[in-house]
């Protein structure tokens, strides 16, 4: 609980209080950080997906909405054959096999996304998180502070 309660104010104090936004879920019993938002580096949080290009990919996120994460991925995958690699895929994958505690392939697939595109903040947040969940600590904390080290780049960058 130490090392989880950590997690959440490395993530909190990564951006400045009036900033971020952080919402609170009940899993397994425990306190764990559900979404973080911060106005500064929200540009790099959510990729913009352009749905009538990659309608597996929209079908994919449509069942994720409604808790449907196998057939989620079962999309998913297909959506990676039909169009490639993608981060948007990747992301999406592990948020799924993170619902259903399969933390080892949303860390696997958070690490091919973040080998697409190691600037975008969301992934490191992410993968920190499944690796918590893991009990991998110290990995946890590295991508967490990758990310906080992203986000002031980005906010010098702006």
């Amino acid at each position: 609980m130490k090392n989880l309660i950590f997690l959440v104010t490395i993530l909190v104090f990564s951006c400045s209080q009036d900033e971020a936004i952080v919402d609170y879920a009940q899993i397994d019993g425990q306190n764990v950080v559900h979404k973080i938002d911060s106005p500064i580096s929200s540009k790099n949080l959510v990729h913009e997906i352009d749905y009538e290009k990659y309608p597996l990919l929209s079908d994919g996120i449509e069942y994720i909405h409604d808790k449907k994460y196998k057939k989620a991925i079962h999309i998913l995958n297909k959506a990676e054959m039909e169009y490639g690699i993608s981060t948007d895929i990747y992301m999406n994958r592990s948020a799924c096999y993170f619902q259903l505690k399969d933390y080892e392939s949303s860390i696997s697939d958070l690490t091919n996304a973040i080998e697409i595109d190691s600037d975008y903040m969301a992934l490191f947040i992410n993968r920190g998180l499944s690796y918590s969940y893991n009990k991998e600590f110290e990995l946890a904390e590295r991508d967490l502070n990758k990310e906080k080290k992203l986000s002031q780049k980005n906010l010098w960058s702006t």
